[in-house]
């Protein structure tokens, strides 16, 4: 299941899979104290997990994720 409570404001848009249209990305809280991004491809067509992280509580980062092209 998917609780927001374990995304709070963890959300950003931006072009994740270069094809020209902004997607949805969310880190999501796991309860094995993981976490893992999910993505929403062109911001409504769930295309499941980006990728999961080793050990690492997203509390510290509340606020800060943010999507580009860094050069």
């Amino acid at each position: 299941g998917w609780t927001m409570a374990n995304t709070g404001d963890l959300v950003a848009s931006g072009d994740v899979d270069a094809d020209g249209r902004d997607d949805i990305v969310a880190a999501y809280q796991n309860g094995d104290n993981t976490f893992s991004f999910h993505v929403w491809k062109n911001g409504s067509s769930y295309a499941g997990k980006w990728s999961t992280s080793g050990p690492y509580a997203l509390g510290p980062v509340a606020g800060r994720l943010v999507l580009g092209k860094w050069n």
